[in-house]
């Protein structure tokens, strides 16, 4: 009776293990001394792709061991624990594994459990292959590229950054970032930033070399994450511009010089205005009033034999010719800009417009607008005149309204009228240049001056023109 209860519990603890050596979820064998394979389970079978009866009592380990792992097998007496080998499948399948080995007590059979780790080999090849080829795409970068820890220092830089800075890589990496530029204290700034926002982008720096030769960069950088969202450091990319820099600096360069140039050509201008109407003061108005005074004792001594006519219609022409004399010398050079100012000479010349064209001109000008330098009073003054000239030949306009007034360190000249408006984009800008100071020349002298003009017009609806000039103006000596 006792025997047949041992023998029932054998059985029973026999179901249980093999339950067990059946569903361990590994492929899992049992091997004699000479690793020969006594049982195997279900998932060693699907792995082999060999059945029980094909393996049990049949086959060894080393059967199923790839070739490459076979040679590092020979000598061994028992298989490796914790190590990692590949087995090949009946159809030459290819399956890496991790084991673990067990002995079984009382006997000289050994248990193992072989993971397959097929999946996960796979996942790291793929990973070590996106960053091979994240490095080589960093390296092959024109521009520096480096990865930065979050304490600040370097990971890794590719060839280019060795490059603009002189140093190798090896001595890039584990070095204070901050110090590959002319200001670390800004490089600082922005590696902070970058920390608060997440990136940053076009942050203008410089890199020194260790020659001493600088490279203008553009910065920009973002943090980047694992898996599970952790900031693992920050990427970063210096765009160089030192040529587009230089390009900037020449361009600014030539934009100052055709500013100075043309404060002096206005400048040249209104003393050879200056000039002429000096000449017309001297010579044809001197002339003219001779004329009449000689024509006026004429009608004295003609008056007695009544031929008086003819005479009178020669004095009327020089009095027109006197009146517009003055008139012109006014135009060229008003000395009413340099006696009183700006906003009278303005006020002076929508009075002569008034009477002599019937135009109706409110001019409202900013107290506060004081006394602009002689160039400026000078260009705005032939400004509002050119547009005044421009509504009376072409905008067909009743009304216009003249704002001055002081923004800053400038002057805002606003001149609008009702009349009929015009394409902006129909002028030809040819026959505009060489009218003149026409509508685009005051553009282009504003401009290079440092002002501004902006047109609004529409065909039918007016034309508003503003202009934002500089009250004072370096003149080409104080350059």
């Amino acid at each position: 009776r006792e025997r047949v209860r041992y023998e029932n519990e054998l059985r029973e603890s026999e179901v249980r293990y093999r339950a067990i050596f059946e569903n361990t979820g590994t492929a899992t064998v049992i091997v004699d001394e000479q690793m020969n394979v006594v049982m195997a389970n279900k998932q060693f079978v699907l792995l082999s792709g060999f059945s029980k009866e094909e393996i049990e009592g049949k086959k060894g380990l080393k059967d199923f061991l790839h070739q490459d792992d076979l040679l590092a097998w020979d000598g061994c007496e028992e298989p490796p624990s914790g190590q990692e080998f590949r087995i090949v499948g009946r159809k030459g399948d290819v399956f890496h594994v991790l084991a673990n080995v067990d002995c079984i007590p009382s006997t000289t059979q050994k248990v193992l459990s072989l993971l397959d780790i097929t999946k996960l080999k796979k996942t790291e090849k793929e990973k070590r292959e996106v960053l091979l080829y994240t490095k080589n795409q960093l390296d092959a970068g024109i521009d520096p590229l480096m990865t930065i820890s979050i304490d600040g220092k370097i990971m890794d830089a590719n060839r280019a950054t060795e490059s603009v800075t002189g140093l190798t890589r090896d001595a890039l990496i584990g070095s204070d970032f901050a110090y590959l530029f002319t200001e670390p204290s800004k490089a600082r700034k922005g590696y902070l930033e970058i920390l608060s926002k997440g990136f940053i982008r076009d942050y203008p720096l410089a890199i020194q070399h260790v020659s001493g030769r600088l490279t203008e960069v553009l910065y920009n950088a973002w943090l980047y994450r694992n898996e599970e969202g952790e900031v693992q450091g920050i990427f970063a990319a210096a765009r160089d511009i030192t040529e587009w820099v230089a390009a900037e600096k020449k361009i600014l360069a030539s934009n100052e010089m055709l500013r100075l140039m043309t404060s002096e050509l206005l400048m040249t201008e209104e003393r050879e205005q200056r000039r002429i109407a000096a000449e017309l003061h001297d010579n044809i108005g001197q002339t003219l009033a001779l004329a009449k005074i000689k024509l006026d004792s004429l009608l004295n001594q003609a008056s007695a034999s009544g031929v008086t006519k003819p005479l009178l219609d020669i004095r009327e022409m020089v009095n027109l010719s006197i009146a517009q004399t003055r008139s012109l010398m006014g135009e060229i050079n008003p000395s009413i800009l340099k006696e009183l100012g700006l906003t009278e000479a303005i006020k002076g010349l929508c009075e002569k417009i008034r009477e002599r064209k019937g135009l109706r001109i409110l001019l409202k000008a900013d107290p506060k607008i004081g006394q602009p330098d002689e160039q400026s009073q000078f260009l705005i003054f032939r400004a509002v005149r050119e547009l005044l000239m421009n509504v009376v030949k072409h905008a067909s306009a009743k009304r216009v309204s003249i704002r001055l007034k002081k923004i800053g360190e400038s002057l805002m000249v606003a001149v609008k009228d009702d009349g009929v408006g015009f394409d902006l984009a129909s002028i030809d800008q040819v026959k505009a240049r060489t009218a003149g100071f026409g509508l685009l020349s005051i553009r282009e002298s504003l401009n290079h001056m440092g002002g501004l003009c902006e047109i609004e017009t529409q065909e039918g609806k007016g034309t508003s023109v503003v202009l934002t000039v500089p009250l004072k103006w370096r003149k080409a000596s104080d350059a």
